[in-house]
């Protein structure tokens, strides 16, 4: 029956999304992204995995975060800023050569920060790509003995730099080269999954390339969120993805076991808990921050006062207080496939502020983030706000598992995206072809 009610929950999610595009008139705005983004984080967990029990609390609170943010869509007057995105603006914007100047040097300056980095690490060259260095270096970072150096974060910079770009860029062109661009924004982020088991960056770059997409749109005033055939690209796409994620799980050390049946039973596994387990998890947090029957005790934290959702600031003003990987050192399991100590972005949240802070919290960030948007449809300091819907896509991509925000990558990815935008706004020429001529600030 509680399974039954957090699936009424979930779907409460999407209908609050959807009450939203009703009064914009499209899926393409960040109320409505974020609302379809957490309804299929909670309701895939609970179809695919339909006898691990969901406590419907987690679920609820969820919803509430959600509504919250959409809340903060009221602060911005859509019905003034659709007149605008009828006018027409700057065709072609990204089509521009420090575009895709940029796109070439972001990924191979990420790949060459990426092979420095394998070496600064002990692995050689010739051994790289074998699966038992990509054991090595999982190993090596989940126990804290990885060598921290400038190179490996300059390359997770670049790598998401690389998929921004490539986003942008992919609407302008056709045929065979969009495979190609693809290929240039990915190709660090498949680097990072085949050498190192990585995913989280290989999918975050997934989805920041996403966002490019849809700046793009915007830009171009197309406010959709899948345009036609999208569906049978992915399907293709995800012909070539899929197996690569598997490798890379493989890599953590599934080859070690015997059998075939044994090696995709782990399989299995890794694809259950790295799809579903947030969710799990994190209700069954919730359940014990609520009084409710847990399958665990966890610690009752005091006075982080937004450490875990915010954590690179905290950082910066020289906050050294140890976390373990992963953010959480306790793991929630259930049965043989669900295993994690991944809680989503909720549970910091919730440990710094409770739950009516994290409500104000989440509307506070929604104002922020709306009023971002309306300034890319307005073309008020363009480069500025396309650099900043980006970290938006991002954020709600990181979510579901941890604050992105804890890392201080990406308030630097945000900063270069600024750049690099910034330079090609400068350099498209006067009287260039225009789909309008909205009035707006130059950066």
């Amino acid at each position: 029956m509680e399974k039954l009610l957090s699936a009424m929950l979930s779907m409460c999610i999407l209908l609050q999304a959807y009450q939203v595009r009703r009064t914009v008139g499209t899926w393409l705005f960040p109320a409505c992204l974020y609302g379809l983004f957490w309804f299929l984080m909670t309701f895939v967990p609970i179809v695919v995995l339909p006898l691990v029990p969901t406590p419907a609390f987690g679920v609820f609170l969820i919803l509430l975060m959600a509504v919250a943010f959409s809340f903060g869509s009221l602060s911005v007057d859509w019905h003034a800023a659709a007149r605008l995105a009828a006018r027409p603006t700057i065709a072609r914007m990204y089509d521009h050569y420090p575009i895709r100047l940029s796109l070439l040097l972001s990924m191979a300056m990420a790949i060459v920060c990426l092979l420095v980095n394998s070496r600064i690490q002990g692995i050689s060259f010739d051994r790289m790509f074998t699966f038992d260095a990509a054991v090595e270096y999982t190993e090596n970072r989940y126990s804290g003995d990885l060598i921290s150096n400038i190179f490996l974060q300059m390359a997770t910079v670049l790598s998401y730099v690389s998929a921004a770009l490539a986003g942008l860029v992919f609407g302008g062109v056709t045929g065979w080269r969009r495979a190609w661009i693809l290929f240039l924004g990915l190709a660090p982020s498949v680097f990072v999954l085949l050498t190192q088991s990585a995913k989280g960056a290989f999918v975050l770059s997934i989805a920041i390339l996403y966002g490019g997409v849809l700046a793009r749109r915007i830009n171009e005033r197309q406010f959709t969120i899948l345009a036609p055939g999208t569906l049978r690209r992915i399907g293709m796409y995800s012909l070539i993805l899929f197996p690569l994620i598997a490798l890379s799980f493989v890599g953590r050390g599934a080859l070690d076991r015997q059998s075939l049946s044994q090696v995709t039973d782990s399989l299995l596994r890794y694809f259950a808990s790295y799809t579903s387990a947030h969710l799990y998890a994190f209700c069954d947090w919730a359940n014990f921050y609520g009084g409710l029957p847990a399958s665990q005790m966890f610690p009752y934290e005091k006075n982080t006062n937004g450490f875990y959702t915010l954590m690179a600031v905290f950082k910066l003003f020289g906050d050294n207080r140890p976390v373990p990987p992963g953010t959480f050192d306790e793991y929630f399991q259930y049965g043989y496939y669900v295993q994690s100590n991944v809680y989503t972005m909720y549970r910091g949240l919730i440990t710094d502020f409770g739950v009516v802070g994290g409500m104000v919290f989440m509307t506070a960030s929604g104002v922020l983030v709306h009023q971002i948007y309306a300034s890319m449809i307005r073309r008020i300091y363009p480069s500025i706000a396309t650099g900043a819907f980006l970290v938006f896509i991002a954020a709600t991509y990181s979510s579901a598992y941890i604050s992105v925000f804890q890392y201080n990558s990406i308030f630097v990815f945000g900063l270069i995206m600024v750049f690099i935008l910034a330079v090609n706004r400068a350099s498209v020429p006067v009287g260039a072809s225009q789909i309008g001529n909205v009035a707006g600030n130059s950066v």
